[in-house]
């Protein structure tokens, strides 16, 4: 039986009509998959590797609220890197959480930028400055480590000089320092940035560190509803 010659030759359309099956079958896959898993239940954080519990507990500044504590050094490049995403985690969240900033020195030349934290933070202008004090310290290398450099950088964001300088050689100034040193070495700060919840758990500057934080917290404020913390 002789063949005709469109049953040998296949039409020119067909590899095109199977490629695009095969591209419309895998375009379902994919959106199946995403949808599977939107609808699967993510995993919640595990002590020990997603945070630690701190031994011992510590007490909180505000008794019936959420407790964050963030220790950092303006000095630090991991938590220049940390701050952004903080602040805005830290807008975030309802009144019942108490957020607060420690700054830490792991050595003499970083107790100034402490001095500097709690003038800035006395004068009101802190968490308006703190952006621009990382930016000086990182990107313009500017380190901000001696009381010249801060006065000047002082001036220039619109302080008065002598008050500043008048703060940061203040009693309550030096007192803040100390008792910023006194409370690391009580939560057992031994790297930065090291975020805590309510005394009880830290976690550093993992990927999805405010995922772990929205979970404590949540966690807590249950607690502090049931009256169990």
């Amino acid at each position: 039986m002789k063949i005709s010659a469109s049953a040998r030759r296949p039409s020119p359309l067909a590899p095109a009509t199977l490629l695009l099956r095969q591209l419309f079958c895998a375009l379902c896959l994919a959106a199946l998959a995403v949808a599977v898993h939107a609808q699967a239940p993510s995993a919640p954080p595990v002590e020990g590797r997603d945070y630690t519990r701190l031994d011992p507990p510590q007490p909180r500044e505000a008794a019936g609220k959420v407790e964050v504590v963030f220790f950092f050094g303006y000095w630090c490049p991991h938590c220049n890197e940390f701050d952004p995403g903080f602040t805005d985690w830290s807008k975030k969240q309802a009144a019942d959480v108490n957020i607060r900033h420690v700054p830490i020195a792991f050595a003499d030349n970083q107790v100034p930028l402490q001095r500097l934290y709690y003038v800035l933070d006395s004068l009101g202008k802190e968490s308006e400055l703190r952006s621009r004090v990382f930016a000086a310290i990182h990107n313009d290398h500017n380190p901000l480590n001696t009381i010249e450099l801060q006065t000047a950088f002082a001036q220039q964001n619109g302080i008065d000089p002598k008050k500043f300088a008048d703060l940061y050689n203040s009693f309550s100034v030096q007192t803040k320092v100390r008792q910023a040193t006194q409370m690391a070495q009580n939560y057992g700060v031994d790297a930065i940035p090291f975020v805590t919840v309510d005394g009880k758990y830290h976690l550093g500057e993992q990927r999805n560190a405010f995922n772990i934080l929205d979970y404590l917290v949540a966690n807590e404020r249950k607690g502090i509803v049931a009256g169990k913390t």
